[in-house]
């Protein structure tokens, strides 16, 4: 009998930790001792609710080499158990199950740690827990492990490059849009390090050319910098300009977002296996990055 397989999306981000008090925002390359940390826990103690009856807990984590770390986490829904129904007789019969149990659902991750970024590679399951809820997560740990913790765990989106062609295809770029931390106030120029606290973690700085100039080139290292992942302070990026029809364009980083796909091999169960799906995460580390 043929293997069977089933489609799922993969998603790319860069993850980060928002200082509190000084507004930074910088790769978070201390993840896998919060990560082996939760590990060692018994199982019932890394048990976190979210929404709707769910439950997720951190269920394995391994480092592979001396950079990359393959996890999942678990997830189920509990609170429901209907009556299970026969596909070959159309017979019913009550769920043994408890009010308590749910099936699992798998979310499997690959992060790979450099010294100066956290790329993140992450099977997206519908039925499973999104980036989100597994940031949740590990600030709800890294808050109970750690007596004083100043930063919060955070991520940016790998962006598609195809943005940069359509950048430079523009004959006149006329505003850039930033968003960036608010860091920025802290530095040498600006000098208000003291004096954020109340400011909002991100802020938009609009940057416009002198009367008849072009701000192309400066859109296009903005764009390397924010893409890159060695530079976190910028987070989004949004171009307005004039194609060469003198037609207006406007370019958002939020719409050419990396996403993928790929066909992960099933088990007897029908849930996706660990090993081979760890391997496809694994090999983009190479392609897209």
């Amino acid at each position: 009998m043929a293997k069977r397989t089933k489609q799922r999306g993969i998603n790319f981000y860069f993850l980060t930790k928002k200082m509190h008090r000084q507004g930074q925002e910088l790769p978070a390359l201390e993840i896998w001792s919060l990560i082996n940390e939760i590990k060692q826990l018994d199982v019932i103690d890394k048990i976190l609710d979210i929404k709707n009856d769910k439950f997720m807990y951190l269920d394995f984590s391994e480092k592979n080499t001396t950079d990359t770390v393959s996890l999942f986490f678990t997830s189920a829904k509990n609170q429901f158990r209907a009556d299970l129904i026969d596909r070959s007789t159309g017979k019913k019969r009550p769920n043994p199950k408890t009010d308590s149990e749910g099936e699992q659902q798998k979310t499997h991750i690959c992060l790979k740690i450099s010294k100066t970024e956290v790329k993140v590679v992450i099977e997206k399951n519908g039925n499973g827990v999104s980036i989100n809820q597994i940031i949740d997560y590990l600030n709800k740990y890294n808050r109970q492990l750690y007596d004083s913790v100043d930063f919060s765990i955070s991520y940016n989106h790998l962006i598609r490059k195809d943005i940069l062609q359509k950048i430079k295809e523009l004959s006149r770029v006329f505003l850039a849009e930033l968003h960036v931390t608010k860091q920025i106030l802290g530095d040498d120029m600006l000098g208000y390090s003291n004096r954020t606290t109340e400011i909002k973690h991100d802020i938009v700085l609009n940057i416009k050319p002198k009367r008849g100039e072009n701000i192309k080139n400066a859109v296009i290292d903005f764009f390397n910098k924010l893409n890159s992942g060695l530079n976190p302070t910028i987070s989004r990026l949004t171009v307005k300009g004039k194609d060469d029809h003198k037609n207006d364009v406007t370019l958002d980083t939020l719409d050419f977002i990396m996403k993928d796909s790929a066909w992960f091999d099933l088990n007897l169960n029908g849930e996706v296996e660990s090993a081979r799906a760890f391997t496809i995460l694994k090999a983009y580390f190479n392609q897209l990055f």
